[in-house]
């Protein structure tokens, strides 16, 4: 649940970020664009953590591909986490002194981050989809808001029009964790 929230608090605050400090000098030394990162790790961590609670918990409840998809899943958005942490330290850590360097590993590590990130939120909604553990609904969230984002961004139509399929995709996160919640409150 709260995995969901930030994971939304942090899209709403890198867009207001790019908003408003988009062309600064800021913006692009590689402090600032560690801090503009470093607002996604503790949503992909705790995002993580929720999935791997969701698989110990209901591991019966889905079939062999669905158990695959929500342990590759974890991995992925585990991946995540650890790289876009590794991209926080690093472009933290050498303050512009390897520009070049740093270009290359952001162009690396960046796409390989969302691209797990939306990996494993489809292959998660699909799972719970099939096994019926949350309303359609919030399953389809986890679905369409990824596939809707990559949509707009693919379209060249980021900035704002980027927030309603993160809402989304976050709404279906959310949702999933108060599940778990609710379940172990019984």
């Amino acid at each position: 649940m709260l995995g969901g929230a930030l994971f939304f608090v942090s899209a709403v605050a890198q867009w207001f970020l790019d908003a408003r400090l988009g062309d600064t000098r800021f913006y692009h030394s590689p402090l600032g664009h560690a801090l503009y990162h470093s607002l996604g790790v503790p949503a992909y961590a705790l995002l993580a953590v929720g999935l791997l609670g969701l698989y110990l918990r209901h591991a019966g409840s889905f079939k062999r591909l669905g158990r695959v998809g929500l342990l590759s899943t974890f991995a992925l958005i585990a991946l995540a986490a650890f790289l876009t942490l590794g991209a926080v330290l690093i472009e933290g850590a050498v303050l512009g002194r390897f520009a070049g360097a740093l270009e290359t590993f952001h162009a690396v590590v960046v796409p390989l981050a969302v691209g797990s990130m939306v990996l494993g939120s489809t292959a998660s909604g699909v799972a719970t989809f099939r096994a019926r553990l949350l309303p359609r609904v919030a399953s389809l969230l986890l679905i369409v808001g990824p596939v809707a984002l990559v949509a707009v961004v693919l379209g060249g139509l980021a900035g704002w029009l980027r927030l309603p399929p993160e809402a989304a995709w976050s709404a279906g996160w959310a949702w999933l964790g108060y599940q778990l919640w609710s379940e172990g409150k019984r």
